[in-house]
């Protein structure tokens, strides 16, 4: 019997159980009608994400291929993870959520502290998408860590939710991930002239 409430969400439950039992639904071939398709959003954004940080030369583990995860130990196999991005000195973990003003969920920041200190990464931090179209303020200190003095950032990738057309969208979000491209470069150049804790 189903409680009166949850009677709307009887589809979405029957749609949510046949994609968990792996039945599939194919458009045109089964009496059931689609009404709305489900994506993982965050999947989705971590896949952007990556079309900019690959030109940044970053690693993209993936946990499905066991490819480019890190070692937690020495001389010990299994215990690998997967941070979205990494590279040398430097771990990005991307996150579909809004961050402007609000302070790190713990487990994110627990998580991306222990991907710094196993890789012993000089800078680590979130890139977030942001309605606000600054480009002059792509990127926000969180703080140095104590202990080896690694710094924790915010970066985020305006999207134009302003724009008229289409055309304009591509436009200015490809301006605007040149502008993150440029910001992670300053990073790097700091981490090569060993500037990075004098700003």
């Amino acid at each position: 019997m189903i409680h009166p409430y949850f009677s709307e969400y009887t589809d979405l439950q029957k749609i949510c159980l046949q994609i968990l039992r792996y039945e599939g639904l194919k458009y045109g071939q089964e009496k059931n009608k689609i009404y709305g398709l489900l994506f993982d959003g965050a999947w989705l954004w971590e896949e952007y994400t990556n079309t900019i940080l690959k030109d940044c030369g970053f690693k993209h583990p993936r946990n499905d291929t066991s490819k480019d995860g890190i070692r937690l130990f020495q001389n010990r196999n299994g215990y690998i993870r997967y941070p979205d991005f990494w590279k040398d000195e430097f771990i990005v973990d991307a996150k579909y959520k809004r961050l402007e003003n609000k302070e790190i969920d713990r487990n994110d920041m627990n998580q991306i502290i222990s991907y710094m200190y196993v890789k012993q990464a000089k800078i680590g931090g979130f890139l977030y998408p942001t309605s606000n179209n600054n480009l002059q303020n792509l990127e926000k200190k969180i703080g140095y860590l104590n202990g080896y003095n690694g710094v924790v950032k915010k970066w985020n990738i305006p999207i134009p939710i302003e724009s008229t057309d289409f055309d304009t969208f591509c436009k200015s979000i490809k301006e605007n991930e040149k502008k993150l491209k440029e910001t992670i470069k300053e990073n790097n150049k700091a981490l090569s002239d060993n500037t990075l804790y004098s700003a």
